[in-house]
């Protein structure tokens, strides 16, 4: 029932990343059966 919050990636953008889609994903897996638990991903669109 706890909330954790942590950082766990960072990345900083210089613009000169190509243009279009990105997806940035992770998953919590169970640490003894290592069944996926929970995973989040967020895409990230670069255009003009």
């Amino acid at each position: 029932g706890d909330n954790i919050e942590t950082k766990i990636f960072e990345y900083t953008f210089n613009g000169n990343e190509p243009l279009g889609s990105y997806e940035i994903g992770g998953s919590f897996l169970h640490p003894l059966s290592g069944k996926n638990i929970s995973t989040d991903i967020e895409i990230l669109t670069f255009s003009q």
